[in-house]
């Protein structure tokens, strides 16, 4: 797993990295080349890096909220791309219900 992340961080800097902070820029950087997959790399203007990290705490505190109930997050990692993309995409589109033209 951390050789992945040896082209990115040299393995100094990966010694001392705690592994929730190696999965959390795992996760984040596995949602990053989605958006650029899905084509919408080009909203990340929206988000800074202090948002981006902010919704996955965001989206880790849901997770730990909903673990052995109804809601509970299977895939953590697709919930986060899922809810990066949203943030992204919003305002992107019109409505559903349009209002009539008088």
């Amino acid at each position: 797993m951390l050789e992945k992340y040896e082209m990115i961080f040299t393995e100094e800097i990966l010694k001392y990295m705690k592994p929730e902070n190696i999965e959390e820029v795992k996760v984040i950087s596995y949602s990053l080349a989605l958006t650029v997959k899905e084509n919408v790399s080009h909203l990340l203007y929206k988000m800074n890096r202090e948002q981006i990290i902010s919704l996955y705490d965001e989206c880790k505190l849901r997770e730990s909220q909903n673990k052995d109930t109804d809601n509970e997050i299977i895939n953590f990692t697709n919930y986060f791309y899922k809810s990066l993309k949203g943030q992204l995409l919003k305002g992107k589109s019109p409505p559903f219900f349009m209002p009539r033209n008088k």
